[in-house]
């Protein structure tokens, strides 16, 4: 969003999620270096270990994706997706804003990992 001259707001989208391995479902943003870095909670991958926790949209679990990491330019060319989660060891649902520290991302996910509970992950673009 930026002022428009009467000092409200304009909004301009500068990418539309589609494709399903695009992710769907986008949270959380973090500006780093010139670059915005985001997550998806569902899309990427579709695999049967991909399921929506209990109760999220409203219906017992079924297979939504396991989410995705992607970056974007503020001018919204040069998308990309860095990484699909597999919904295994590496998890899926990640659902908490990423951090970034010396040159790396850091997340969590709701789901997945060894006990399914989750994992905290870092992906280094």
């Amino acid at each position: 969003m930026s002022p428009a001259k009467n000092g409200s707001y304009v909004e301009s989208i500068i990418h539309r999620f589609g494709p399903f391995s695009d992710g769907q479902n986008a949270a959380n943003i973090t500006y780093y270096n010139g670059t915005i870095y985001g997550i998806t909670v569902a899309g990427g991958v579709d695999n049967a270990s991909c399921l929506s926790p209990q109760g999220a949209f409203g219906q017992n679990p079924h297979r939504v994706g396991c989410g995705t990491i992607y970056s974007v330019k503020p001018h919204g060319r040069d998308f990309r997706v860095l990484y699909r989660f597999q919904g295994n060891a590496d998890g899926n649902w990640p659902l908490a804003g990423l951090v970034v520290s010396n040159g790396s991302l850091y997340g969590t996910t709701l789901l997945g990992g060894k006990f399914g509970a989750g994992v905290a992950y870092k992906l280094t673009p």
